[in-house]
């Protein structure tokens, strides 16, 4: 059977580099192109007909020699995966989830197929998206606005080594770039792609209370896991 055809990219969250022992969670609007791109600098992967190595695509079609897609389970039952260094980068659930309403729901001209079975339509304002988001279970929900809890936790534990957050991105950056260098890989700076948010700029400061309200229920894992100081702040 063609390996695109039955592949499911949704819920295939690790960029495994096997010859490196080092694995990438990938979390949809929290850098994720960024990392990508130079991860496939790094180690000289090329995509085939065009693909670029932020396209899941890119990844699901290299050698398995080089790279690999894996869910949690498909990591779980490799024998390679001795001495494995895994991290990921998350960000803000407001900031995260108001870029990616601002990206696939206001500049985009086609929705995906994930975001109408959602009942999510193009051009909707922030509040209506965020209650469509509110009632869909990650299971059922567009990998985008999945909460990084589940792609990140499998029964309850967290599977990530480090965890590094994209507002102390450069600083957090430089630790993946220490902890592979003494695994004998040369990380160099992260490029800033499809950057949209712009410095300082805070969308809780217009969002309504209910809609927060809203977003902190829907992403409690995310703020108990990444963000626990968030819980105490005023609604």
């Amino acid at each position: 059977m063609n390996k695109i055809l039955r592949f499911s990219y949704a819920d295939h969250h690790l960029i495994w580099l096997p010859q490196q022992k080092l694995g990438y969670f990938r979390i949809p609007k929290a850098a994720n192109s960024s990392i990508r791109f130079q991860l496939a600098k790094t180690f000289q992967l090329t995509g085939k007909k065009g693909q670029r190595p932020n396209q899941d695509k890119f990844w699901a079609e290299q050698d398995e020699t080089q790279a690999v897609n894996l869910t949690h389970e498909e990591f779980f039952e490799r024998t390679d995966r001795d001495d494995a260094w895994l991290f990921t980068f998350v960000r803000h659930p407001v900031t995260r989830l108001y870029s990616c309403w601002n990206n696939k729901i206001i500049e985009n001209t086609t929705l995906a197929r994930a975001f109408k079975k959602m009942g999510v339509e193009l051009g909707m304002d922030f509040p209506s998206f965020v209650q469509k988001v509110y009632d869909a279970p990650d299971e059922k929900a567009d990998i985008h606005v999945r909460s990084q809890a589940s792609i990140l936790t499998c029964e309850g534990r967290l599977l990530p080594h480090f965890v590094g957050r994209v507002e102390c991105m450069e600083a957090d950056w430089d630790h993946v770039r220490f902890e592979t260098s003494i695994r004998g890989v040369g990380l160099g700076p992260l490029r800033h792609v499809n950057a949209r948010q712009k410095d300082g700029f805070d969308p809780t400061d217009s969002i309504p209370a209910p809609t927060l309200k809203l977003i902190r229920e829907r992403y409690e894992q995310d703020f108990k896991l990444f963000y626990p100081r968030e819980l105490t702040k005023d609604e």
